[in-house]
């Protein structure tokens, strides 16, 4: 299971990466390197402890709402159900999953692509209301086949509330860098795979 769960997150990350570069190519690519562009860079010194604040807070809350939403959606499927019952044998594949094949590829395109277009151009609350929008609406789709309109304009809501505030963290505390997103996201999808590998969600 871990090498298939490597081999599909780094072929998950790699797509992902597709159109970003194509448009750094086209637009930054004398500017900026390419690193520099989806904001994969790392914290400043000085930013340091007030990202790791951000951090530890958006995680608690994230945690909180994936926990919240879990439970509204306990009997669809979801990406960490292929995790179900797998127990603690399952901790490297799910980290792996957690992180490059979810986390990273999705703050690149959200955080790191979509909301830096308009950051760069000084507009950076357009940027994290349309990354967040678009976050939000993703994840109400995904879910509304299966629970209805009530619950997936919930889950739209939740998603936009987080992505709005990694976003702010991002850009305001971590001087651009998507690190303090792609950790929080990262938490948040391990908690996911963590409470289907033991199965916990069933016991209520």
């Amino acid at each position: 299971m871990f090498l298939n769960t490597l081999i599909n997150s780094i072929i998950e990350l790699a797509v992902f990466l597709v159109f970003p570069f194509i448009a750094y190519l086209f637009t930054y690519r004398k500017k900026l390197s390419f690193p520099e562009y989806i904001g994969l860079i790392k914290i400043e010194r000085k930013n340091i402890k007030r990202s790791l604040t951000f951090i530890l807070i958006l995680s608690a809350l994230f945690i909180i709402i994936s926990l919240f939403m879990l439970y509204m959606v306990k009997d669809v499927p979801t990406a960490a159900s292929k995790f179900t019952s797998l127990g603690i044998s399952a901790l490297p594949s799910a980290i792996i999953y957690s992180t490059i094949g979810t986390a990273i590829p999705e703050e690149i395109i959200f955080r790191g692509f979509i909301a830096k277009i308009f950051v760069r151009k000084n507009n950076y609350l357009l940027g994290n209301i349309v990354q967040s929008t678009l976050f939000g609406l993703l994840h109400a789709a995904m879910f509304y086949i299966y629970v209805g309109m009530l619950k997936a304009i919930i889950t739209g809501i939740f998603t936009f509330l987080i992505a709005y505030l990694v976003c702010y963290t991002n850009e305001k505390k971590a001087n651009s860098s998507i690190i303090p997103s792609i950790i929080v996201h990262s938490m948040a999808n391990l908690f996911s795979c963590l409470i289907a590998m033991f199965s916990i969600m069933y016991t209520f």
